[in-house]
């Protein structure tokens, strides 16, 4: 039984974060390993500020229109979404992924950097730092899983960051991405073979995870809005939602972080999340996990790519051969919200990706 331990985006405050930590963490565990998550060591001082930002002025209006329309859910979807992440969600961490508050920088046979966006570089808090690259001390052998450096660029580094990433690459005994362009961005640093794998959600049954409630946790006929903190802001696009919404009789529900303009924001136990998407009417998002779990939900949904997450987001639906549900102009937001989907291909591709990254787990971590 080897000691493995994660390396990823576990602390992050998301819920796609923690089922990808959690669905790595179940895979791990049933190959007859023993699993705890590693936390990212502190930077060198120094910290880039370049930054891809999906806001637009014209949609700071949208600010104004909250205060003037959306008073009510402003202070209590703000209040809820506040006391969930700041008291719910880290008693979830230690639950779940057995995280604590304490940082843990402890040694293992083999370190399992990934998935999310563990090198982007260019996005850590705590500054640059190479140990997501390979050159974590404490560990007898270090291997990517399904990586991505999300928006991040070969050509936004600095020459000494390459120099530096391309050194700490090298001690990778084997190296997994999730998209084309974090491949792109590893073959120009270093001379290896790069392999590519789905997310952890999709490859994980989640079978120790995810639960039936007792009771529904929405009572009324739901469309489902899964998205970053009000980000989904478009005034035009709001306003087709609303009227899909009002044709099926639906109500708005934000799940994950709060859009003011739904109808109301609700926090759940992680758990209860695939029940949440499987009773939604359909699911329109604009994130990567939000997708993904509109897929293993096999439920009608629409994505909007955003600047900060196109790199990976689509790849990852023309991989799956769903491309057909990206937004690109609002005129198209019904029309493509009300297509049926047939998941027989995209289950396929799912089940022959999910073999591959079980042999590649086991031949490269025994």
């Amino acid at each position: 039984m080897k000691k493995i331990g994660i390396m990823s985006m576990q602390r992050i405050k998301n819920l796609g974060s923690f089922l990808q930590a959690y669905g790595l963490m179940e895979t791990l565990i049933k190959l007859g390993n023993t699993v705890e998550f590693i936390d990212i060591p502190k930077g060198e001082g120094y910290k880039n500020n370049f930054c891809i930002s999906d806001k637009k002025d014209k949609n700071l209006i949208l600010d104004k229109i909250n205060k003037m329309f959306y008073i009510s859910n402003i202070k209590s979807f703000k209040k809820r979404h506040t006391n969930y992440f700041n008291k719910e969600y880290s008693n979830y961490l230690e639950k779940y992924l057995h995280i604590s508050n304490d940082k843990n920088y402890g040694e293992c046979d083999c370190l399992v950097i990934g998935s999310d966006e563990v090198f982007n570089c260019l996005n850590y808090e705590e500054g640059f730092t190479t140990d997501t690259f390979g050159t974590y001390k404490k560990a007898k052998k270090t291997i990517s899983y399904a990586a991505s450096c999300g928006w991040t660029k070969l050509e936004f580094l600095s020459s000494e960051q390459k120099k530096k990433i391309s050194n700490a690459l090298k001690n990778m005994k084997a190296i997994s991405v999730r998209d084309k362009n974090t491949k792109n961005f590893v073959e120009g640093l270093v001379d290896t073979k790069v392999e590519m794998h789905l997310d952890p959600v999709l490859i994980s049954d989640f079978d120790t995870l995810f639960e039936k409630p007792s009771k529904k946790l929405v009572a009324d006929k739901y469309i489902l809005i899964y998205g970053y903190y009000n980000r989904i802001s478009d005034l035009k696009c709001i306003k087709e939602i609303k009227k899909i919404a009002k044709n099926k009789k639906c109500k708005l529900i934000a799940l994950g972080a709060p859009q003011y303009w739904c109808d109301d924001y609700i926090t759940i136990d992680p758990k209860y999340i695939m029940d949440v998407f499987q009773n939604a009417e359909s699911v329109i998002t604009d994130t990567y996990h939000g997708t993904i779990l509109s897929i293993k939900a096999e439920k009608k949904f629409i994505t909007f790519i955003r600047k900060s997450n196109n790199n990976k987001l689509e790849y990852l639906l023309k991989c799956l051969k769903l491309s057909d549900r990206i937004v690109k102009k609002v005129e198209e937001i019904e029309k493509i919200a009300n297509r049926e989907i047939d998941f027989f291909e995209t289950k396929k591709i799912i089940n022959k990706e999910k073999k591959k990254s079980i042999l590649y787990l086991r031949n490269n971590i025994k």
